[in-house]
């Protein structure tokens, strides 16, 4: 004979549920901006590392440029600029040039074409002259804007 089954018999085990797969994607996410993050971290680092060390004090250099008389100012700049081409890893052969050949040296150093074609002319023979027709707190902001704008060493560095 049969015995007639309890209804006990017929319940299973208690299982709880699974995670849900939110839960999984939550890590997974989590995971993927913490290596994003990292990654941004490490591109500023490296970029900063790039920036040249020598911007902050040209930049000072710049600010406290005499604006009075015009020969003591574009002196003082033409002294930052020997300054930045000597810290930028130039041998001091290149900060004693003079004329032409200085400024094509520093308009490598900048990138630009401002010291060959424009007025930053000034700061070749023209330094050198009795008077100087320039305003200097022009001159003084052009050149605060290249030590701005410049992003890496130059070539003679690598």
């Amino acid at each position: 004979m049969d015995r007639p089954l309890s209804p006990l018999s017929a319940l299973r085990d208690i299982h709880l549920p699974g995670a849900p797969a939110e839960v999984e994607l939550l890590w997974l996410w989590l995971l993927i901006a913490a290596s994003l993050a990292a990654l941004v971290v490490t591109g500023l680092a490296l970029y900063r590392s790039r920036l040249p060390h020598w911007r902050g004090p040209a930049l000072e250099a710049l600010a406290t440029v005499p604006n009075a008389d015009p020969a003591e100012s574009v002196t003082a700049c033409a002294r930052v600029l020997r300054q930045i081409v000597i810290a930028n890893g130039g041998d001091t052969t290149l900060a004693q040039q003079t004329g032409e050949s200085w400024l094509e040296t520093l308009d490598q150093t900048f990138s630009s074409r401002y010291f060959t074609t424009g007025a930053g002319r000034v700061f070749g023979t023209d330094l050198y002259r009795p008077s100087i027709s320039v305003d200097p707190a022009t001159v003084a902001a052009d050149l605060q804007r290249l030590v701005r704008r410049a992003r890496r060493a130059p070539p003679w560095q690598y």
